[in-house]
């Protein structure tokens, strides 16, 4: 069996400003009942059109920032046009050891849309410095 490794630099988030980490998806299958349990990161990116997708990024927020000021908008793109605008999303309580840290995680059935390729967008807005920072992941509805 072949294999292949190489190390990975991942730089610091900035101390000053807002940003956001990667978007991180995974499957909840048809007919499986919602939990707060974990779902493995579907890496391939391919679900199925009556499972259930969990998506989940954090928001590193400036030092002294307050989590409830965070606005979030949530959309799903097909090509340029959106399809879904989700309700606004709230970040967590910040993460115990790293006060900066802000979990958003939500789910979003998929037996409404049809196969084809789809994005999940994830905007944050920091109100006080009108900084804004977006995330996009791609995937695929069979």
């Amino acid at each position: 069996a072949a294999s292949q490794s190489q190390w990975l630099e991942i730089p610091e988030p900035p101390r000053a400003g807002l940003s956001m980490s990667s978007i991180f998806l995974g499957e909840l299958p048809a007919g499986q009942a919602a939990t707060r349990q974990s779902v493995a990161v579907n890496v391939a990116r391919r679900f199925a059109r009556g499972s259930r997708l969990r998506y989940q990024t954090y928001v590193y927020a400036p030092p002294g920032f307050a989590p409830a000021d965070l606005r979030l908008e949530i959309n799903l793109l097909q090509g340029e046009r959106t399809v879904l605008n989700l309700p606004p999303g709230k970040a967590s309580a910040p993460t115990p050891g790293d006060p900066r840290r802000l979990a958003l995680s939500g789910e979003l059935g998929l037996a409404q849309l049809f196969p084809g390729r789809y994005a999940l967008q994830i905007t944050a807005t920091d109100p006080r410095t009108k900084k804004t920072v977006v995330r996009e992941i791609n995937f695929l509805v069979e």
